[in-house]
């Protein structure tokens, strides 16, 4: 027989708990004692109430429906789960105080032997037959007022229902034959297999994400011929961003772009990334836009303020090249002035006019 498997220790690790329960604490579902110390003619017991799934009844006990033995046949359906020979329909020699018969395993209940149960007979009787060893005959004949055994004869190749194992075969599996019911040894089969050859890999894709990503791993069959479970890869998504996602950003606002303002955007249902939004207003900024104009703080009717290359305003100057101002330090209209030299000597002024010109007269005065 092959070593044990992992999973086969583990089996019989939960038995070895079953039994320590069992008999800890006097309950009707502790695991039965095995055949060879009960006895071969011990009555079968049922289970009251019937056993839960995964668990089976055995001599009156419910215990788990595992494989004790390793032979491929789960405890419910076999006769000795000690022995891994025993099959779901193994037979076996049995004899009664008249004589000697086969009982058969029948889905894990071994039935009644069928030796005769009748000892006596009455001088000559004519002989018997009845079953023996392999399928087997024996003839049996009244002498002395009692049935006597003869030889068994035509016996077959081994037990019906026995079960033999062999070598290796695939995946760790065990090669397994068992015994028919003509007593013929059936074909070779590979049984207990793993899930993989030993060193063989695997690799493996599964969708993640939602555009279509990807994510991979390889697995690799492991000596007991059960793939291992490596962890996956990163998730490859095909889209620009993840639907859902949102991201934002700080922008140049205002005049001169001197002020800042909050943007932000969202990914959509096809995973790519929609237009950028303000999320508020801008904050600081120039006071002007280059070329912007008002008028002066004093309200000239001639003049002008223009707005820098800076965005800042400048001061108050004339809306015609060459031109004036009409107020002057008085804060009046028309009171803005300027020295000149009239014609016959001395000096004089020229006031800022209407037109935003200068007047031509130079009248006679005493310029400050």
């Amino acid at each position: 027989m092959k070593p044990r498997s992992p999973i086969h220790a583990a089996a019989l690790a939960l038995l070895a708990t079953l039994l320590a329960v069992g008999c800890a604490s006097g309950r009707t579902d502790q695991p039965p004692v095995h055949p060879r110390d009960a006895g071969l003619d011990a009555p079968a017991r049922v289970c009251e109430p019937a056993c839960s799934e995964g668990f089976a009844c055995v001599d009156g006990a419910c215990v788990a429906d595992i494989d004790a033995d390793d032979d491929g046949i789960p405890r419910s359906r076999d006769c000795d789960d000690f022995d891994a020979t025993v099959g779901p329909t193994k037979e076996r020699p049995c004899t009664s105080g008249c004589g000697g018969g086969v009982e058969r395993c029948t889905d894990g209940v071994w039935a009644a032997c069928d030796a005769p149960t009748s000892c006596d007979c009455e001088p000559g009787t004519p002989a018997r037959t009845a079953s023996c060893g392999r399928c087997g005959r024996m003839q049996q004949t009244c002498e002395g007022g009692r049935w006597v055994d003869g030889a068994c004869t035509s016996e077959g190749a081994c037990m019906a229902g026995a079960v033999e194992t062999g070598g290796s075969c695939t995946n760790c599996g065990t090669q397994r034959r068992t015994c028919q019911e003509d007593c013929s040894w059936g074909a070779w089969t590979c049984a207990s297999m793993g899930e993989c050859a030993r060193g063989a890999t695997s690799p493996e894709s599964e969708p993640c994400g939602s555009c279509g990503g990807t994510r991979t791993r390889t697995r690799t069959c492991g000596d007991d011929c059960r793939w291992d479970d490596p962890a996956w890869s990163a998730c490859s998504a095909s889209g620009e961003c993840t639907a859902g996602a949102t991201e934002s950003r700080t922008v140049a606002c205002g005049n001169c772009g001197l002020g800042t303002k909050t943007q932000t955007r969202s990914c959509g249902a096809s995973c790519s990334w929609g237009a950028w939004t303000d999320a508020g207003s801008c904050s600081g900024g120039g006071a002007c836009a280059p070329g912007e104009t008002r008028g002066c703080p004093n309200g000239d009717s001639c003049g002008v303020v223009r707005c820098g290359a800076s965005c800042t305003w400048g001061a108050c100057e004339p809306t015609v090249a060459g031109g004036c101002l009409r107020i002057g330090r008085s804060g009046l209209d028309g009171s803005n002035f300027r020295c000149c030299t009239p014609g016959g000597g001395g000096s004089g002024w020229q006031f800022c006019l209407a037109s935003c010109q200068w007047s031509t007269a130079c009248e006679a005065h005493a310029c400050p």
